[in-house]
């Protein structure tokens, strides 16, 4: 299930990117909006569960790579 969450991440981090990459730039934004109303459904998720530590460090971890793919899609964009 670790791994599973963790490869749901990469693929988070990487598709806005790729996306980007490709040219298909509105494309990117919609994914990339989509993936920051489904991690933040996770995280609220896992704080009201109030599950162990390691979960939260893991769906921490993939909003951190979310919001790094945003700033380099924007920051890219307006270079």
């Amino acid at each position: 299930i670790i791994l599973m969450l963790g490869l749901i991440g990469l693929w988070i981090w990487m598709e806005p990117r790729h996306l980007y990459n490709s040219g298909e730039k509105d494309f990117a934004y919609v994914i990339a909006v989509l993936m920051s109303l489904f991690n933040t459904t996770l995280i609220i998720t896992i704080i009201i569960l109030m599950l162990n530590p390691i979960a939260r460090l893991i769906f921490g971890a993939m909003l951190a790579f979310f919001f790094v793919g945003i700033l380099f899609v924007v920051l890219t964009d307006y270079n």
